[in-house]
């Protein structure tokens, strides 16, 4: 019996070794040293982290979800067509399997796209109105002399 090492397991080892002590080491640096654009890139890291983390969970529970789909859809269907549904979608996984990726990540990518757009929108305003100034409001607050001097 031989034993030797997978390549490409070694690797995605040591990468996510790598992404885990840089996040343990980086995010508490960036917090204390109040390094904004260096938590920023942290986040979108983790973010993009999590995604593909949710996309290998999608992926590991395809399978279970085909069968709950359908006995949802097609309860009410002999035995024979839930069977011929059942190999219809074995036969076709892998591309099944591309189609959830190629859906997953685009969903993704267009979901991050649109929340770093609206960032950048409301930055931009907040910056013009800091630069620029804003609408003037003046807030009165009673004290508690001013109604000490009312009780006399």
């Amino acid at each position: 019996m031989s034993s030797t090492i997978s390549t490409p397991l070694l690797l995605i080892g040591a990468g996510l070794a790598l992404f885990g002590a840089g996040t343990y080491y980086v995010l508490p640096l960036a917090l204390l040293s109040f390094n904004l654009t260096l938590l920023m890139n942290m986040f979108v890291f983790l973010l993009v982290g999590m995604l593909l983390g949710l996309i290998l969970l999608s992926l590991n529970v395809e399978h279970f979800i085909e069968q709950g789909i359908i006995y949802a859809f097609l309860w009410w269907n002999n035995a024979a067509i839930r069977a011929i549904v059942r190999k219809n979608l074995v036969a076709h996984r892998l591309r099944n399997r591309k189609t959830t990726i190629l859906y997953a990540l685009s969903l993704g990518f267009i979901i991050f796209v649109n929340v770093a757009y609206n960032l950048q929108v409301e930055t931009f305003k907040y910056q013009q109105q800091a630069r620029h100034g804003s609408y003037i409001t003046v807030e009165a607050y009673r004290t508690l002399l001013s109604y000490m001097h009312l009780l006399k």
